[in-house]
């Protein structure tokens, strides 16, 4: 396959604008928005620098669990799932036994 027909980014992954995702974005706005319509600028200041913080955070915990799939956690550890099954059986789950 010529190098003109390749993909060159992952279909599965969330639409970023400036490196941040959807919600990275609101708690920028949040903080930004803290900041401007704070009569006390201190503490607009201080929420702004806790939202950025809270990007960093959610940004090392989105790559820490890269490829999670909610269905497959309930499944796994509740034996929850909806609809036709389409995962192993839960035999496969009990490891100790």
């Amino acid at each position: 396959m010529s190098s003109k027909h390749r993909i060159g980014f992952d279909l599965d992954r969330p639409t970023k604008i400036m490196g941040m995702t959807k919600d990275e974005i609101c708690f920028l706005i949040f903080g930004l928005a803290c900041f401007m319509f704070s009569s006390n600028k201190l503490l607009g200041g201080i929420l702004m620098a806790l939202s950025l913080v809270l990007i960093w955070v959610v940004k090392r915990l989105k790559k820490q669990i890269g490829g999670f799939n909610i269905k497959a956690f309930m499944w796994w550890y509740f034996g929850y799932e909806q609809g036709k099954p389409t995962l192993p059986p839960s035999h496969v789950r009990k490891w100790n036994k």
